[in-house]
C-alpha cells in the first residue's frame, strides 16, 4: 500500500481554513493509503504530534521554531519511510529534503495555501525573506505542486518561473458533503446575511461593517458575523453594536450547519491584493455546499466560481458601496430565484468539491499521473 506523510507545521484543531482542509485531505486519504500526519496538534490516530515548537516571548506572540520542528519531523519520516511527502506548508521542506538525501526516490508534493512573503506583513525582514526562501525551495524541489486557485497558480509562475506551470494542479477547497448540508431557511421575517470565517485583515470585515452602516435604514436586513474573534484580530466594531448586527466570536467545528441555518445568504468579502490572489477563500466551498445564495468580492477565483455555478452576485471590493447594492439586489430577488441560486451552488459543490474527487486526484498525483481533474471548469485567461 502507498505510504504518504503529510507535514503540517500547525495545530489541526485550529479553527481556520488550512487545518480544516488538511483534516479533510487526511480523511480522504486514510482509506486509500498508509498515512502519517506530522502536526503540532491533532487527535486522529495517524497524527504524530510535534511538541515544543512554539517559544514564548514576553509581550509578543510565541515564535515558531523551525529548527525544533525539523529535528522532530525527520526521525518520524525515517521510521515511517513514506513513498510521498506532502507538504501542507513550505515550512516542511527542510525535513523533506533531509529525508530525500537518504531516500532519493521519495516524491515531494507541495501544497501552497498562501505565499508567506505576502502574509507576513508584520514580520521582520529576516523572517519574511527566510520564508520566501522556503517558498522557493518547496516549489523548486517539488515533483508536483497543488495550488488553491487559478489566481494563485498565475502568481506562482509570475514570481518563481513559468517552468513551474506544467507541474501545478489547481484543487479548490474540498468539503465533506455528507456533513455540510443545505438547511431549511430561517422562519424569521428578517433577511439575514451571514459571514463565517476568521478576522484576518484580508477577509474584508471592514467592507461588511461599511455595508452594515449603509443599510441601517433597512430594518429587515440583518448581518451575522461568525468566527471573527474581534479581540484576537483587533477588529474595531461600532460601539454600541447597531441593531442590524450580531457577532458570534467563535463558531465551533461541527456547528457550521447551525450557523448557516440562520442565514438567507452568505458573504465572502475578501479585499483585493497579492495576499488574496495567493490564496483560496475556503469559506466559499462551505457556502456552496450550504446551498445559500452568495455575494462575493471580485478577487481570486470567486468570480469564476460564482458565475460558473450561477449562485449569486459579485461586488467590487475597491468600491465598498457595491456590497450594499448587491445585498439590496438579492433582498429584492424573489425567494424562488434565491432558492435556485442556492441549489446551483450545492450542485457545483457536489460536482467539483467532494472528498471522493479529492482522494482520486491526490492518488494520481502521488503516483506521478498528473492529477488534473477532467471535470474542472476551464482555466480562465489571466493576463
Amino acid at each position: 500500500m502507498l505510504k504518504v506523510a503529510l507535514i503540517c507545521p500547525f495545530n489541526l484543531e485550529r479553527l481556520s481554513g488550512t487545518p480544516v482542509r488538511t483534516n479533510l485531505t487526511a480523511q480522504s486519504l486514510n482509506n486509500h493509503c498508509e498515512l502519517l500526519v506530522c502536526a503540532t496538534g491533532g487527535r486522529d490516530t495517524y497524527v504524530k504530534v510535534i511538541p515544543d515548537v512554539w517559544q514564548p516571548r514576553p509581550h509578543r506572540q510565541p515564535q515558531f521554531r523551525l529548527d525544533r520542528f525539523t529535528k522532530q519531523v525527520l526521525p518520524a519520516l525515517r521510521a515511517f519511510q513514506p513513498d510521498a511527502i506532502h507538504l501542507i506548508s513550505p515550512t516542511g521542506i527542510l525535513s523533506a529534503l533531509a529525508y530525500k538525501i537518504l531516500h532519493p526516490k521519495v516524491k515531494i508534493i507541495t501544497e501552497i495555501h498562501g505565499l508567506t512573503c505576502y502574509e507576513m506583513t508584520g514580520g521582520s525582514w529576516l523572517a519574511r525573506n527566510t520564508f520566501h526562501l522556503l517558498d522557493f525551495l518547496s516549489l523548486y524541489f517539488a515533483h508536483h505542486i497543488i495550488a488553491m486557485s487559478y489566481s494563485q497558480k498565475a502568481l506562482i509562475t509570475q514570481l518563481f518561473g513559468k517552468y513551474l506551470d506544467k507541474k501545478i494542479s489547481v484543487i479548490w477547497g474540498p468539503v465533506d458533503l455528507n456533513f455540510i448540508q443545505p438547511m431549511p431557511l430561517p422562519l424569521s421575517n428578517q433577511f439575514t446575511i451571514g459571514y463565517l470565517g476568521n478576522g484576518s485583515f484580508w477577509q474584508g470585515i471592514d467592507l461588511i461593517l461599511t455595508a452594515v452602516k449603509q443599510l441601517q435604514n433597512h430594518p429587515q436586513i440583518h448581518f451575522m458575523l461568525g468566527g471573527i474573534q474581534p479581540d484576537l484580530y483587533k477588529i474595531q466594531l461600532p460601539q454600541p453594536l447597531p441593531a442590524n448586527l450580531t457577532i458570534i466570536p467563535i463558531v465551533p467545528l461541527g456547528k457550521e450547519n447551525e450557523f448557516f441555518s440562520q442565514c438567507h445568504a452568505l458573504i465572502s468579502s475578501r479585499i483585493g491584493g497579492m495576499v488574496t490572489e495567493s490564496q483560496y477563500p475556503y469559506k466559499l466551498s462551505y457556502y456552496l455546499a450550504a446551498g445559500r445564495p452568495i455575494i462575493a468580492s471580485d478577487v481570486s477565483d470567486q468570480r469564476l466560481i460564482v458565475e460558473q455555478a450561477n449562485c449569486g452576485f459579485i461586488f467590487n471590493p475597491d468600491q465598498p458601496e457595491t456590497l450594499a447594492e448587491k445585498i439590496l439586489t438579492l433582498f429584492h430577488t424573489s425567494q424562488e430565484k434565491r432558492h435556485i441560486m442556492g441549489n446551483n451552488g450545492r450542485q457545483f459543490a457536489e460536482k467539483y468539491l467532494s472528498l471522493g474527487q479529492l482522494g482520486i486526484t491526490l492518488l494520481q498525483i502521488y503516483q506521478g499521473k498528473g492529477g488534473t481533474r477532467k471535470t474542472l471548469p476551464p482555466s480562465p485567461k489571466i493576463n
